[in-house]
Formats: C-alpha cells, structure tokens, sequence
C-alpha cells in the first residue's frame, strides 16, 4: 500500500500508514529527517511537488515479531516520461508498530545504495562484528 500511494501521488493515503505519533520519523534519500506526523506530511508534499515520480521495491529481508515488524527493501526510482528508471537505487527501511489502529508505519529510514547493482552485498567474508 506504501508504494501503491506513492505511485498514485496519494497524500492521504499515504499518511494514512503512519502512526498519529509526535515520535514517527522519516528519513529521505537525500539526509533530510522528519520528525512528528506534520513535519512527514510537509515532506512528502513537496516529494510529490517536485516530480512525479514512483518507486519500484524489492524485499530483502523482513522480521515480525508480536508488536513490531521491519521490512528492508531495495527501491528503484522512475521518472520522466515515458516512465523510466533514472538509475538511483535507495535502500529502505521500515519500522511497524501495532497498535489500537493495527500495523502503522512509525519509522521510515532511506538511503542511496553505494551498490548501484541492485543485489544485497555478499554474506562472505568482511567483518561481522555487532556494535
């Protein structure tokens, strides 16, 4: 339903996923964080001013548990007419919470892909330390 909002320049429909919650957080592709339901709303508008653009997504991985799902995804960017990839990837992530309103959307977390191929970094090798 996220994406299909976004596609469809819905505002409402896509703030209807989100919790009514001063504590919801958005942070879009290019840094900029969002905090408080307004402050989302406000940023999304000017997303759908700027451009018509849509986002294509890939899971790659999910976890729920009782109260709280996280869903991280590989997002495609299309633009431009005809409609076309415009070659940006963004990773993205998105926190759930259920609550009295069911699943709402409380954290939304994006950010360029330094892998622009599309595929999730290898498993081997590298450092697998937890912080």
């Amino acid at each position: 339903m996220f994406y299909e909002a976004i596609g469809q320049r819905n505002l409402d429909a896509l703030m209807g996923l989100w919790a009514c919650d001063e504590e919801v957080a958005c942070v879009q592709p290019d840094g900029q964080q969002s905090s408080g339901i307004e402050a989302i709303r406000e940023s999304w508008h000017a997303v759908f001013e700027a451009s018509k653009m849509r986002l294509v997504s890939r899971n790659l991985a999910n976890w729920q548990g009782a109260v709280m799902a996280l869903f991280h995804n590989i997002e495609t960017r299309i633009s431009g007419e005809p409609p076309q990839p415009d070659g940006a990837l963004i990773l993205a992530t998105h926190m759930f919470m259920l609550g009295a309103q069911g699943w709402r959307l409380v954290c939304r977390h994006t950010s360029y892909a330094a892998n622009q191929s599309g595929e999730p970094p290898s498993a081997s090798g590298g450092d697998h330390t937890l912080h």
